[in-house]
């Protein structure tokens, strides 16, 4: 059966010279980057540090600011869940949109259900914008905003950088599923006042399973 593939949001086919540097290193380079008393490890290494370094110049980061990860979910997971668990607020909360992705929505939603926080749902209209005059009130005394920069299915691009004006005007902590913009979009972390953010590889021509996460 053949047809025309439709379905980037989802996930993309792998860019040949990716596959090909792929094949490549599983051929003939066959190191563990952790493992440097030996070249082979050394090479493995520098391979990891010159993607790493790449990625961090592109987000205009640190690179101790890019952790590698299964994918997106995971990387959300490990970010919200670090924050919540992991940070002494008082009275925790997060609040985020009720477009945001399930492993966003999901994780949000399994904390409060454990006892870690409370959980308020910023709404959007009939298209999909945002609700800014209910993201003002809720922001105030909210630990942590999740809100993502692309629309997964519906395609609305969300404007980060006012997002996250009100969230740091309220000391708030800001989370950015940044899947589906990064690659296709003009995204910047530092100007959106970003303090973690993922995405996928497999969504811009890279291979599935491999994610990053900012923090």
């Amino acid at each position: 059966m053949t047809g025309i593939y439709l379905d980037n949001h989802a996930t993309t086919k792998v860019n040949a010279d990716i596959l090909k540097g792929l094949i490549d290193l599983l051929e003939n380079h066959e190191g563990n980057a952790s493992s440097i008393e030996h070249s082979h490890g050394l090479y493995a290494k520098k391979i990891v540090d010159n993607a790493t370094e790449i990625i961090a110049d592109y987000f205009g980061i640190s690179n101790r600011g890019v952790i590698y990860t299964s994918g997106a979910t995971e990387a959300a997971n490990m970010a919200i869940q670090g924050v919540i668990k992991g940070q002494k607020f008082n009275n925790p909360k997060i609040i985020l949109s009720a477009l945001e992705h399930p492993c966003v929505m999901d994780t949000c939603l399994g904390l409060e259900k454990e006892g870690y926080c409370g959980v308020e749902i910023v709404g959007v209209d009939n298209k999909g914008r945002l609700n800014f005059d209910e993201l003002e009130q809720k922001a105030i005394g909210a630990s942590l905003g999740c809100f993502m920069a692309a629309q997964n299915e519906i395609g609305n691009i969300y404007p980060v950088e006012k997002i996250g004006k009100i969230l740091k005007r309220n000391n708030c902590l800001f989370f950015c599923d940044a899947t589906q913009i990064v690659g296709k979009h003009p995204f910047s972390i530092k100007k959106a006042n970003i303090d973690f953010a993922c995405f996928s590889g497999h969504k811009i021509h890279a291979l599935q399973e491999i994610g990053r996460a900012h923090v």
